[in-house]
């Protein structure tokens, strides 16, 4: 993975996270990684995440791999908030 591809996945999961007002703690507790990999992850200072770890947190989040490498940031946005918005209801 090139830096701006992880970059972007890490912008993602810190998004992801933020919307669903998950703590780092509360998002590595529900994923089963460090709390240091979220930090890491947060502060986009990871430069290699590995597969297992995403997946792990795109579970926690309840995303698809897919939808965090979707190429439209918009898509990506959008979706992000409408999932939100019907865990809502």
């Amino acid at each position: 993975m090139s830096y701006p591809e992880v970059e972007t996945l890490c912008s993602r999961i810190t998004l992801a996270r933020q919307t669903k007002n998950l703590s780092q703690a509360a998002l590595a507790e529900k994923a089963g990684v460090p709390q240091s990999q979220i930090s890491k992850l947060d502060n986009k200072s990871i430069e290699d995440p590995s597969f297992m770890t995403l997946l792990r947190i795109a579970t926690a989040l309840e995303l698809s791999l897919d939808l965090l490498a979707e190429p439209d940031t918009e898509k990506f946005v959008k979706t992000l908030v409408e999932n939100n918005l019907s865990e809502d209801n």
